[in-house]
């Protein structure tokens, strides 16, 4: 398949060749607008979008609505884990009994007894979305 492109006006796609030319000006072939942008797939909805307004890597990129789906609370947490943890003070006689993981594990447990579940998801996006291209090559790693 050749390069794909994506009409602003009508919102249709369409191959590199099949653009109409015109004193050196390309044009949409179905409305003959002159807004046209290259065009990529969303990997999970697999809907062609302006390239400019997908996130990630080349030939594995995705449209904010499938982003968002994706921050999960499980992915906050593994993208918190590339972040960076900050430094909590955890007496070193509990880290006789409990692993990094497990402390994890045992916040999470009463995060969900402190927060309603609504709560947890909502703060789980917006930390992913706080940085939604970082968030995005991740994914695409």
């Amino acid at each position: 398949m050749s390069d794909m492109y994506i009409c602003g006006r009508c919102g249709r796609t369409f191959e590199y060749d099949e653009r109409v030319v015109e004193d050196g000006f390309a044009y949409c072939p179905y409305c003959d607008d002159d807004e046209i942008e290259e065009a990529a797939l969303c990997v999970d909805c697999d809907e062609w979008f302006d390239k400019k307004v997908l996130y990630g890597m080349d030939g594995n990129c995705r449209c904010r609505a499938c982003l968002e789906k994706r921050a999960t609370v499980d992915q906050a947490i593994e993208l918190g884990k590339l972040d960076g943890c900050d430094p909590i003070k955890v007496s070193g006689f509990f880290s006789e009994f409990f692993s990094a993981e497990k402390i994890q594990e045992i916040l999470l447990r009463e995060a969900r007894k402190e927060f309603s579940e609504e709560k947890i998801k909502r703060l789980a996006n917006e930390y992913c979305m706080s940085d939604e291209y970082f968030f995005a090559d991740e994914l695409s790693a």
